[in-house]
C-alpha cells in the first residue's frame, strides 16, 4: 500500500494572496507554504510574474495566486508543470476557505493540474 503522505506540496504564494491565508494555512498545518515576498526571486527582466513562475517550475512549486490575467496564459503555455490554484474575486478575501482547500490538497498529485477556489 502506497503511503497518502508520500506526496507533499509546496505551494508558493505571489503577493495577491493575502497573508491571513498563509497564517491560516499554517496553524492547519498545511506543511508547505512559501511567500514570494520573503524570498528572493531571481529576475532579471521586467516581467515579475514570468520570474515567479519559472522558479516554481524550476523547484515544484505549486503557484497559488489571483492574478489568472497574467499567470494564466504562462501555465497553458507549459508542456507540464506542478501545478496552479487560482483563487477567484469571490473567494479573494474568504482567508478560512483558502487554508482550508490548500490543507485538503497539500498530498495530492497536481501535476499539470489548473485548481480554481
Amino acid at each position: 500500500m502506497s503511503d497518502p503522505f508520500a506526496i507533499t506540496n509546496t505551494f508558493l504564494t505571489d503577493e495577491n494572496v493575502d497573508g491571513p491565508v498563509i497564517t491560516i494555512a499554517r496553524e492547519m498545518e498545511v506543511i508547505s507554504i512559501l511567500r514570494d515576498v520573503d524570498m528572493e526571486v531571481p529576475c532579471n527582466i521586467q516581467n515579475y510574474d514570468q520570474c515567479l513562475a519559472d522558479l516554481a517550475v524550476a523547484n515544484g512549486y505549486v503557484i497559488v495566486t489571483a492574478n489568472v490575467r497574467d499567470f494564466r496564459p504562462k501555465y497553458e503555455a507549459l508542456s507540464t508543470h506542478p501545478g496552479i490554484i487560482y483563487i477567484t474575486a469571490h473567494h479573494r478575501h474568504n482567508h478560512l476557505e483558502i487554508a482550508k482547500r490548500l490543507r485538503a490538497l497539500q498530498h495530492e498529485d497536481l501535476t499539470n493540474q489548473v485548481i480554481w477556489i
